[in-house]
């Protein structure tokens, strides 16, 4: 009867053990290969970057989602440009590249020969403008992010948080492992995918911007459908009217 009493008290110590690490945060150094490999080989993603200048308090904004192989992407765009927003929206599909612009200032040539309508152009004739290309805002992203063992050794605990009634992992990067100050110091992680959803940088190499980024709908962005004939006007027909 004993040795089934040991055995039997053994069993519910190991069950709470095993339950105790099943429901334990990771930390950093055990989340972050996951998330940054599944940062690197997603398909699609919707990215929202929110940046505000230091000396104006100028607050610039883009919405970008789209695939990441670059057949398809849309979104808006708010630059600062002086004392006079630009807004723009732009558009991938299909190797066609849409774009238009509106500003709040009087004088806008774009505005004034396009109107509400799109400008039209291949995507090579777009090649120039990175806001037509989701790869190059990811590879970029992914190159300036700490590598797979950055945090090897280092126990950064997280923070159960919650924005917009989900639960997020927050992890609060020490200084001395800022290995880029482009990767922000604050990072959110979906625990249930161990997908990437916000980064918040409060350094930045030209030492004059706040910037929050946020990742959302990965590997789910549609391709949008492309605007009405009569909502386009080709850029060849403006160069070769």
């Amino acid at each position: 009867m004993k040795n089934r009493v040991s055995i039997a008290v053994g069993m519910f110590a190991a069950g709470g053990l095993l339950l105790t690490a099943c429901g334990s945060t990771p930390t950093l150094d055990e989340a972050w290969p996951e998330v940054r490999k599944n940062f690197e080989e997603a398909e699609s993603l919707r990215i929202n970057m929110e940046a505000t200048g230091e000396e104006d308090d100028s607050t610039g904004t883009v919405d970008l989602a789209g695939a990441t192989d670059d057949s398809h992407m849309k979104g808006t765009m708010n630059i600062p440009m002086g004392g006079d927003p630009v807004n723009m929206e732009v558009m991938r599909l299909d190797g066609d590249a849409y774009l238009k612009v509106k500003s709040d200032g009087e004088d806008n040539a774009f505005t004034e020969m396009l109107g509400d309508k799109w400008l039209k152009m291949s995507a090579s004739e777009a090649e120039g403008m990175g806001e037509f290309a989701m790869s190059s805002l990811v590879d970029q992203m992914v190159e300036d992010m700490p590598k797979s063992d950055h945090f090897d050794g280092h126990d950064i605990e997280a923070e159960e948080v919650e924005i917009d009634g989900e639960k997020y992992d927050k992890y609060v990067i020490p200084e001395d492992l800022l290995e880029s100050e482009d990767a922000g110091d604050v990072y959110y992680v979906d625990r249930d995918d161990n997908t990437l959803f916000r980064v918040e940088g409060t350094k930045t190499e030209d030492g004059g911007q706040e910037a929050v980024v946020t990742f959302t709908d990965w590997n789910e962005v549609e391709a949008p459908e492309a605007p009405a004939e009569d909502e386009v006007v080709d850029q060849s027909d403006l160069m070769n009217p």
